[in-house]
């Protein structure tokens, strides 16, 4: 449930942020050509996109369509009955936060499984889709009971073409 004033203090904390930015340009003129403005306008449009459910929803869909056939991905169903633009229901997930080694340890979860089923759920669709999960920091991703990872919060998600995908792939070949 998205809460009432977050809007309002996304706002004012861009603005004391491009403050920062352009007092830090000023003092440091080769930031310039960084154009900061331009990360704060790219970052900010990430934030306003964040806050809207339904598109998470939607992404958090087209993401179980993507792993439908595998068996080392869970992702939460979306209950789109009760979800609107600031509420998203979707389905309770019971596990573990990937950081929490002792925890999974404690549970007996299998390490290189979990490990396995990890990486292909991060490298796969960067590389097979073009289309990815931008925050998969471990309170985003799960450790499940039955060894699968579970990947939650689809607010910012990444889009490759098909061409770039291909230039990281060389680009990883001849590293």
């Amino acid at each position: 449930i998205q809460r009432p004033s977050i809007k309002a203090g996304i706002k004012r904390d861009v603005r004391l942020l491009g403050k920062v930015l352009k007092h830090a340009e000023k003092q440091l003129p080769d930031l310039n050509p960084l154009r900061l403005d331009r990360a704060l306008e790219t970052f900010t449009k990430s934030l306003w996109n964040e806050l809207d459910y339904q598109t998470e929803g939607q992404h958090a869909d087209r993401f179980a369509y993507l792993f439908r056939s595998d068996a080392g991905v869970k992702i939460p169903k979306i209950y789109w009955s009760q979800t609107t633009s600031k509420v998203l229901t979707m389905e309770f997930i019971e596990g573990t936060k990937m950081g929490d080694r002792e925890s999974i340890s404690r549970q007996g979860l299998d390490h290189e499984k979990l490990m396995h089923n990890c990486v292909r759920a991060c490298l796969l669709p960067i590389f097979s889709y073009g289309f990815f999960h931008a925050d998969p920091h471990p309170g985003n991703v799960w450790a499940l009971k039955d060894n699968r990872v579970c990947y939650l919060d689809f607010g910012m998600m990444g889009s490759l073409s098909k061409a770039l995908r291909h230039q990281l792939l060389l680009f990883m070949y001849f590293f």
